[in-house]
C-alpha cells in the first residue's frame, strides 16, 4: 500500500462512517504499560505489588488469562497495536534501535554469536493506516501521552501517525530519568523532582477536561515500569518495610550470565508498579467525575513480559518461564482487561488465546465503526468473547529472529489450542509444550508428539512464507579485530632504549594460554610471548631488556587472582600486564568473575599500566561451536570488558573457534585439554605481534 492509496482509503472510510450505526460514539482509553509481566498485578496473583485500581478494573470488565503480545520486546508489539498486523508482516521484528546485521558483524560482542540477526525496519511505515488515523478519520479527537518508540526521526512520531496531540512520545524506549528535567523533545520539563508518570497523567486529565463533549481516542502508553528503576522515596520505603515484614529475600539463580529472579521482592520496582496503578486510578477517576465512565471503553495491556533474566532482573513472571526478550510464556503472555458499560459483563473471565493485533478491529467494532480488513489483516474482533461465544482462529504466531538483550535466542513460536511450539534458530531445537498442563514450559513433548510437531511446523513455515518473514543468517567469522596501536609505544621505547635503561616488566597474570606456554615442551620458557614480540630489538641489547614474570597458579580463578593482585602483580611494577583467568572462572559464574576482572583492570589502570585481556583457550571436552558453553560466555564477557575499558583483547577462544569453523582438528593445536602446543601458540603469538604494531609474522 502506498501513501496515496492510504489517503484514498481514509476518504472512503469517512464516507462510510457517516452512515455507520455508531454506538453512541464511545470514547476509547488504552493503557499500555511497558515491561509489565502477567503476574505483576495483584489480580493475577502478586502478593508483594499492590494494584487496587487495576484489580477494580478487572472486577468491572473482562479479564483475559491467555492474552499475548505480538513480540517479546516493545516496538514490534506497539507496531502491532497500531496496525493490526504481525511484526513479521512489516519487518518490524525487533525493538527500534537494536543491532542490525552489519552492526553485529562489527561488534566484538554480537560477532561472537553463531547467527547474525535478521535485518528489520526501524520505523512504523507511514503507509500503514494506524488505529489512531482510523479513529481520527471518523471524527475522533486523538491524543497520546507517554512512550512511542516507533521511529528514530520526527517524521515517524505520533503527530504524523494519526495523533492530534503528542505529549512525550519520541524515539526513546525509556526516559533518561523519571524525575524532571526529562530531556524529552515532546515534553517540557516540570519543576525539579516532578515525576514523569504523574506529569503525563496530568496532561491526559487536561485533555479529557477539554474534550469531554466530543468523542476521543486517548492512548496512554506508560514509560513505567521500564528501567531506569526509579520511584518516589516514600513508596520505596513502604515496600522496603513490607519486604522486611514478610521476611522476603531475593530468590535469584545465576545461570551463566543470566540473573534469573524467581520471586517478587524488589522495593523500587514495587514502588514503580504502585505508581503506575495510581496513575490508572487518577485517570479513571477523571472519567467518572466528568460523567464519561459509562461511555468510555477502557483497555489495560502490556507490550511484553516482565524483565526477569538480565538488566537488573527486577521482577519474576513465575509460574511463567523466562521474561522479556524470550519466546517462552513469561516473555509474551500479558495482563489484558477490557471494560465497556453495556458491552462487557462485569467480572467476566475468558481463557481464549488473543493477541495485540486484535485490539484494532475489536475497538473499531465496539465503537460501531467500519472494519478495515486489509489493514488489520492479522487481527480479529474478539467481541464475541464478551458474550461467551467463540472466535474462529486456528493459531497465533511469533517471529523473533534476533538475540534478545535479556539472553533470549532467535526463533519463531506458535500456539494452536493447548499446544505451544518454539523453534530455536541457533540450536535448531524444537520445543513443544502442553500449556493446559504445563504453564511453566518444563516438559518438552516434541519427541513424544511428532505428529503434532510436524503439523505445527508445516503451519509455521507456511505462515512465515506468506508474511515474507526475514530469517537470521550464519555468522561465518567470529574473530575480533586487534588494535595495532595500543602497545606500539612500548616497542618504540625498547627500540630507542628504555628511558632509564631499566628492564621492561611484562607480567603474565593468568593460566590457560599463559601457563600452557610455560609448560609446553620444546618452547623456551624465556622466549614465550615477549621474545616472539621483541626479537626485532634483541640486537640492540647485549642482554634481553625484557623481564618475563609469570604469576599464574594452576587451578586458580580470577577471584583468587584478584585477591593476591597487589602483592603478586603490582609489586613487580609491570609496564604491560596480560590478564588471562577465564579458564577456571567457569566454577563461579559470570557475575563474580566480572567483578574480579574489573577489580584487577581498575587497579592496573590506576597505575598507568598497559593492560591486555585474553579470552580462554577452548576446552576439548566442550563443543566450541556451541555458542552457549560456559567458556564461550566468559569469552564474550571478557570482550565486553575490553570494550568497556577501551582495552585490547587477544581473543584466543575466537581464534581457535575460527580454526574449528574451517574444519581444522583442534587437537593439532592443543597439547592438553586446554593448553596450546607450539603450533597453537603461534596462532596466538601472531595476534600479539599485531597488537605491538609488528605486522610481519616471526
Amino acid at each position: 500500500m502506498n501513501i496515496k492509496s492510504k489517503w484514498l482509503d481514509l476518504l472512503l472510510l469517512m464516507l462510510i462512517s457517516t452512515v455507520a450505526s455508531a454506538q453512541q460514539n464511545k470514547n476509547v482509553l488504552i493503557f499500555l504499560v511497558d515491561d509489565l509481566g502477567l503476574a505483576d498485578v495483584s489480580t493475577n496473583g502478586s502478593s508483594f505489588y499492590e494494584t487496587p485500581n487495576i484489580d477494580k478494573l478487572a472486577r468491572e470488565g473482562i479479564k483475559f488469562t491467555n492474552a499475548y503480545a505480538a513480540c517479546p520486546v516493545c516496538s514490534p508489539t506497539r507496531a502491532s497495536i497500531m496496525t493490526g498486523k504481525y511484526p513479521a508482516a512489516m519487518q518490524t521484528t525487533d525493538w527500534f534501535g537494536a543491532v542490525q546485521p552489519k552492526e553485529a558483524k562489527e561488534s566484538s560482542y554480537w560477532n561472537m554469536k553463531k547467527l547474525l540477526p535478521a535485518p528489520y525496519r526501524e520505523f512504523l511505515p507511514l503507509e500503514e493506516t494506524t488505529i489512531a488515523e482510523a479513529f481520527k478519520s471518523n471524527g475522533y479527537t486523538t491524543f497520546m501521552a507517554g512512550k512511542w518508540h516507533l521511529g528514530e526521526t520526527p517524521e515517524y512520531w505520533p503527530e504524523h501517525q494519526g495523533f492530534a496531540v503528542n505529549k512525550g512520545g519520541n524515539s526513546k524506549g525509556h526516559p533518561d530519568s523519571y524525575f524532571s528535567p526529562y530531556k524529552n523533545p515532546r515534553l517540557s520539563d516540570g519543576p525539579p523532582g516532578e515525576y514523569l508518570g504523574d506529569r503525563l497523567a496530568e496532561e491526559a486529565i487536561s485533555f479529557i477536561q477539554a474534550n469531554k463533549s466530543k468523542p476521543f481516542f486517548l492512548y496512554f502508553p506508560f514509560y513505567e515500569v521500564h528501567t531506569p528503576l526509579q520511584a518516589k522515596d516514600s513508596l520505596i520505603r513502604k515496600y522496603t518495610e513490607k519486604r522486611k515484614k514478610l521476611g522476603l529475600k531475593d530468590d535469584i539463580e545465576m545461570n551463566g550470565d543470566l540473573k534469573i529472579r524467581h520471586n517478587q521482592s524488589l522495593p523500587v520496582y514495587a514502588a514503580m508498579v504502585e505508581t503506575m496503578d495510581n496513575i490508572v486510578g487518577n485517570i479513571l477517576k477523571k472519567l467518572k467525575d466528568e460523567g464519561l465512565e459509562e461511555n468510555t471503553i477502557v483497555v489495560f495491556f502490556s507490550d511484553n513480559g516482565g524483565l526477569s533474566t538480565k538488566e537488573g532482573s527486577p521482577t519474576s513472571n513465575a509460574p511463567l518461564r523466562a521474561g522479556k526478550g524470550w519466546l517462552y510464556e513469561g516473555g509474551i503472555r500479558e495482563p489484558l482487561i477490557i471494560k465497556s458499560k453495556g458491552q462487557v459483563k462485569a467480572g467476566t473471565l475468558n481463557n481464549t488465546p488473543v493477541i495485540s493485533n486484535d485490539l484494532y478491529p475489536t475497538l473499531l467494532q465496539m465503537c460501531g465503526l467500519p472494519l478495515m480488513p486489509q489493514q488489520h489483516k492479522d487481527g480479529i474482533s474478539i467481541t464475541p468473547l464478551f458474550k461467551n461465544k467463540k472466535i474462529e482462529r486456528e493459531a497465533l504466531y511469533w517471529h523473533y529472529p534476533h538475540y534478545g538483550n535479556q539472553g533470549g535466542f532467535p526463533g519463531s513460536a506458535m500456539r494452536m489450542g493447548k499446544w505451544k511450539l518454539i523453534q530455536n534458530f541457533e540450536s535448531d531445537a524444537i520445543e513443544l509444550y502442553d500449556l493446559n498442563k504445563d504453564i511453566s514450559e518444563k516438559s518438552n513433548l516434541a519427541g513424544k508428539q511428532k505428529a503434532v510437531v510436524a503439523k505445527m511446523m508445516d503451519m509455521l513455515n507456511n505462515w512465515r512464507k506468506e508474511n515474507n518473514a526475514v530469517m537470521p543468517t550464519l555468522n561465518v567469522k567470529t574473530v575480533v579485530p586487534i588494535d595495532s596501536n595500543y602497545l606500539a609505544p612500548v616497542l618504540k621505547f625498547l627500540r630507542d632504549r628504555w628511558p632509564d635503561n631499566r628492564m621492561v616488566n611484562i607480567v603474565f597474570h593468568g593460566h590457560s594460554v599463559v601457563a600452557g606456554y610455560f609448560n609446553t615442551p620444546n618452547v623456551n620458557t624465556l622466549a614465550a610471548y615477549p621474545n616472539l614480540v621483541f626479537q626485532q630489538v634483541s640486537k640492540t641489547y647485549t642482554v634481553s631488556p625484557i623481564n618475563v614474570i609469570k604469576t599464574a597458579i594452576g587451578g586458580e580463578n580470577a577471584e583468587q587472582a584478584a585477591a593476591r593482585f597487589e602483592n603478586d602483580v603490582l609489586n613487580y611494577k609491570p609496564d604491560v600486564l596480560f590478564i588471562d583467568y577465564a579458564l577456571n572462572d567457569r566454577k563461579m559464574g559470570l557475575e563474580r568473575a566480572k567483578a574480579a576482572w574489573m577489580s584487577m583492570i581498575e587497579r592496573a589502570l590506576a597505575k598507568n599500566i598497559k593492560v591486555v585481556l585474553l579470552t580462554p583457550t577452548p576446552d576439548l571436552n566442550e563443543n566450541i561451536l556451541d555458542n552457549n558453553t560456559l567458556l564461550q560466555q566468559h569469552a564474550t564477557q571478557i570482550i565486553e570488558l575490553g570494550k568497556q575499558f577501551h582495552l585490547p583483547v587477544i581473543d584466543s577462544y575466537g581464534l581457535f573457534k575460527e580454526l574449528a569453523l574451517q574444519g581444522k582438528d583442534l587437537k593439532l593445536y592443543l597439547a592438553k585439554i586446554n593448553h596450546p602446543n607450539e603450533l597453537g601458540h603461534k596462532v596466538v603469538a601472531t595476534e600479539i605481534l599485531k597488537l605491538f604494531g609488528i605486522l610481519n609474522n616471526k
